[in-house]
């Protein structure tokens, strides 16, 4: 029996998906029951994958979100349905946020709830998955900050996505229950060995920088930059007119500093009256720099030595990462070559791809996160 099984299989018909993934699972682990399953699928056919998937592992924890593509160890696509099924060396506890949008705190004892299953809080890690389109990132973050802060368990996760952005239909999964808006997670021992987080991007900064003036964060909508109209501030810097500045906004990319730390806010649009919106919250005197490509050759050998640095050798490792990141990959055509480096540098993982990346309380965008468990 492995203590770890990865398995993907890319078929429209749902039924005939899950019974392969089934049998694969089950040539894997054999008839047990593993601790804990975190899977995920296509809009179309998630709810059926998990009800089927509670229904055939009712003592184990399942947690799911749909995603934009698959990618992972045994393969890559976009329709199906991948997942990873860790079957020893593991405490796991879970749980649900509802009402995101409104008062996520509302649900804090489930948070509470979780952390009292798990005896020893010491290595462990919180693993969330968060509906898209509530723009309710980062009160569910503070939400899940107040309680694990306390015993310094950090979080990641992804924003559920889709292969079909046009849609904005996207769900989450707890144990065969479904959620248009809400937050699943799963906080995670590691029993045997540590874990390690880690997060990647492709952009470096410039030497532009500015501070946010006037902003409605709820909104994700930044009206001035340095007591000026934004879309001023960002078309000088940018060298471009404001017409050609709302035509290419998204070749722009915002870095918000946090101490000595960046976490990429990606553009969303320029409103008709030049306000500019993001794919995360920027606050009243948030410190910004405009970001440029960096080398990608350079940055997948950084992120190699951390890993390698850290000392951590992965038994399986799991990594989020952004939808946006993996279609540059496709056009440069080096999807491939970056399925193999994750391969040869974590050797099992499971990849979710979503709408955003949670980490260290912080959402982002354009970042790859990578949770190694050893």
């Amino acid at each position: 029996m492995e203590r770890t099984a990865i398995v993907f299989k890319e078929r429209t018909e749902k039924e005939t998906c899950f019974e392969a993934v089934q049998k694969e699972l089950t040539e894997k682990i054999g008839d047990f029951s593993p601790i804990l399953v975190v899977f995920e699928a296509d809009v179309d056919n998630f709810v059926y994958y998990s009800e089927k998937l509670h229904e055939c592992y009712p003592n184990s924890e399942v947690i799911g979100v749909t995603t934009c593509s698959h990618l992972s160890t045994v393969g890559k696509g976009v329709h199906g349905l991948s997942l990873i099924a860790i079957n020893e060396g593991i405490d796991v506890a879970t749980g649900e946020i509802l009402e995101i949008n409104k008062c996520p705190i509302r649900y804090s004892d489930r948070i509470s709830n979780a952390l009292s299953k798990i005896p020893d809080k010491e290595n462990s890690v919180c693993l969330e998955f968060i509906s898209a389109y509530c723009y309710s990132e980062e009160l569910v973050l503070d939400t899940l900050k107040r309680q694990l802060d306390i015993y310094n368990i950090p979080v990641f996760g992804s924003t559920g996505g889709a292969e079909n952005e046009d849609e904005e239909i996207n769900f989450v999964s707890l144990n065969g229950r479904i959620y248009y808006e809400g937050c699943v997670f799963a906080i995670i021992h590691n029993k045997n060995g540590r874990i390690g987080l880690f997060k990647e991007n492709l952009f470096k900064p410039t030497i532009y920088k500015f501070t946010a003036t006037d902003v409605d964060s709820q909104e994700r909508k930044v009206y001035e930059l340095n007591d000026e109209p934004a879309i001023n501030v960002m078309a000088d810097l940018c060298k471009v007119s404001p017409d050609e500045l709302k035509a290419n906004f998204f070749d722009y990319q915002l870095g918000r500093i946090m101490g000595n730390d960046i976490y990429i806010t990606e553009p969303d649009e320029v409103c008709d009256d030049g306000t500019l919106t993001y794919h995360a919250r920027i606050y009243n005197y948030t410190d910004l720099v405009l970001l440029e490509p960096d080398d990608y050759e350079n940055v997948k050998k950084q992120t190699a030595k951390k890993i390698e640095e850290s000392g951590i050798k992965s038994s399986f490792s799991l990594v989020v990462d952004y939808n946006k990141r993996i279609e540059r990959f496709e056009k440069l055509e080096i999807l491939d070559e970056h399925q193999k480096n994750l391969k040869n540098v974590l050797g099992n993982y499971l990849g979710i791809v979503g709408y955003g990346e949670q980490f260290d309380f912080e959402q982002m965008n354009q970042t790859m996160i990578i949770c190694v468990f050893e």
